[in-house]
């Protein structure tokens, strides 16, 4: 009998989904075993376990698309304008794992294909920011450290753009990290970002 992920369990399915983010950078949960599971039930395997082409798991894999919540994953970046300049916004929850700075070869892929556009000897400011959790002076070392390795990502990508990098710790909270829990973490999320930023 195929294993279906029971309805009044639909964290699992979150869990198992976010594993997919492991290429990006993200940690991947490990498998949730039954006896982790206070009400008992299957153990739940970590979506790497997965053959994604075998039609034997299709309602393996069905369940875990089924249940995640729209917005549970984020997107790696967004691209707006300000004023002449083109802003990429990187988030930094899904290039770094908490507190890091080191890019995985998924992460560095994904900011080389975000560069392609760019004009050619076009300069890009590479912009790194943090949340106002921690001091002053880790996020201020933080955010330098994940810009250049966001630069780094871009200049292998890109050797003929020029590069600016800078590290501006909390001090340009995109968001104001205040009101309730949700609210609050909403805006971390978002201050939490490493921004590319080019002229036309």
């Amino acid at each position: 009998m195929r294993p279906h992920l029971p309805t009044r369990h639909p964290w699992r399915a979150l869990a198992a989904a976010a594993a997919v983010l492991t290429g990006l950078g993200a940690a991947a949960p490990a498998a949730v075993a039954a006896d982790d599971d206070p009400a008992g039930g299957y153990a739940w395997p970590a979506i790497g376990a997965l053959d994604l082409g075998d039609p034997s798991q299709e309602n393996m894999v069905r369940s875990v698309t089924e249940y995640v919540t729209e917005g549970s994953v984020l997107s790696v970046d967004d691209t707006t304008t300000d004023g002449a300049e083109t802003v990429v916004t990187l988030s930094s929850d899904i290039l770094f794992d908490p507190s890091e700075s080191a890019l995985s070869k998924a992460a560095r892929a994904k900011v080389a294909d975000l560069v392609q556009d760019v004009p050619e000897g076009a300069t890009v400011s590479v912009d790194g920011h943090t949340d106002s959790v921690d001091s002053d002076a880790f996020n201020q070392k933080l955010s330098e450290r994940r810009a250049k390795a966001v630069a780094g990502a871009v200049k292998a990508a890109r050797g003929d753009l020029r590069l600016e990098v800078h590290g501006y710790g909390e001090s340009r909270l995109e968001a104001s990290e205040t009101g309730d829990a949700q609210a609050v973490a909403d805006a971390r999320a978002q201050n939490r970002r490493v921004e590319l930023r080019y002229g036309g």
